[in-house]
């Protein structure tokens, strides 16, 4: 997966989701939005907005690490859980 990090809703958090990234993350600096839009016009139907709309909002890549982390360990958790299940006799495996 490909997670697309970008300043601007208009012009980075359109193109991650166009294409097709596994997610697109707008950081906020200080939890201020610094778009830096390259101009064009921008629309406002509902498809046009999802389009702009990012995955997550973060305000600094410190934050994005700590999310990704985050993540990870609950995959990591629920693939413990799961091989649990798998075994089915009530013992955890490590």
């Amino acid at each position: 997966d490909v997670i697309f990090v970008g300043d601007s809703a208009n012009d980075d958090m359109s193109a991650a989701n166009r294409a097709g990234c596994g997610g697109a993350v707008l950081l906020q600096p200080g939890g201020c939005q610094l778009d830096t839009d390259s101009g064009y016009a921008v629309g406002d139907s509902e498809s046009e907005i999802l389009e702009r709309t990012p995955s997550l909002c973060v305000e600094s890549l410190s934050d994005l690490k700590f999310c990704i982390e985050a993540v990870l360990n609950e995959q990591e958790k629920s693939d413990t859980i799961q091989s649990d299940e798998v075994h089915g006799d009530g013992y955890v495996y490590s």
